[in-house]
């Protein structure tokens, strides 16, 4: 998480040198500069990075979650092999 919250932080650091390809490759998708330009005027860097924070914190929710319900599942499972049906 903290490599993802460093390239937020550094995508506005950008060289505006035309030459320099401008674009990041994020968890296999990628954006260029003019995605991040096209961003609302108000939107912040630690809007960004709360809004990643919240994601963060939704997806180790949705794994537990999903944990469990495989957990569930497997003794569902043995108990079915236990009991021949």
């Amino acid at each position: 998480m903290a490599n993802m919250l460093q390239s937020v932080s550094t995508a506005t650091d950008l060289p505006s040198d035309s030459s320099v390809q401008e674009s990041m490759e994020i968890s296999g998708s990628q954006f260029t500069s003019s995605d991040i330009n096209a961003l609302p005027s108000g939107v912040t860097i630690a809007d960004l990075q709360l809004t990643i924070e919240k994601l963060y914190a939704e997806l180790k929710q949705t794994q537990a979650e999903l944990k469990q319900a495989r957990e569930e599942v497997q003794v569902l499972r043995n108990q079915q092999v236990h009991t021949g049906t």
